[in-house]
């Protein structure tokens, strides 16, 4: 049996380059708000950068062509998406896993993009930061053998998260 440990994982991104297809679906709860075709385009660039690249709909109409760019070359872990308007994205590679959390219009948006086999699963939460439940926020009195003792529990703020994105891409 081999060690988890000693697996191959794939090479983030370039395990990743390709031209990716599939159908991105809204969802609100329960409910598939839309629907559209969605491509993604990952082409290695220059100094080990790659194109990020997002289009929505059948003619593409919708097109981003974002830039991503590692920021320590050394352990390709952190990397940072351009959408050359300004907007700098912070994603991170945990796995096989690309994550990335960020705020936008008071909204906080956590994205996941994992590939398994020939497959990317791309996904995105998102919810406002308002309507917030806060709890905790107290101090307990626990009985141990060696006494009473006091545990203060932090405040824990829960938000509502009622969009999720999602698509399975396959390669074209």
């Amino acid at each position: 049996m081999q060690s988890v440990s000693k697996i191959e994982k794939p090479n983030f991104p370039a395990a990743w380059v390709g031209e990716w297809q599939g159908i991105l679906s809204v969802e609100r709860g329960m409910k598939e708000v839309m629907s559209t075709p969605f491509h993604l385009s990952i082409q290695p660039l220059a100094e080990g950068c790659y194109t990020w690249g997002i289009a929505y709909g059948e003619a593409k109409s919708d097109n981003r062509p974002y830039t991503m760019c590692p920021t320590d070359t050394s352990t390709s872990v952190h990397w940072r998406i351009d959408e050359h308007n300004g907007i700098l994205l912070d994603g991170y590679v945990h796995g096989d896993v690309f994550f990335s959390r960020f705020e936008v219009m008071n909204n906080l948006l956590f994205t996941r993009d994992e590939l398994i086999g020939d497959t990317i699963y791309h996904e995105i939460i998102s919810g406002p930061m308002t309507g917030v439940i806060a709890t905790g926020d107290t101090v307990l009195q626990v009985k141990t053998p060696e006494g009473i003792r006091s545990d203060s529990i932090p405040v824990v703020n829960s938000f509502v998260l009622p969009t999720r994105q999602w698509a399975k891409l396959t390669r074209r």
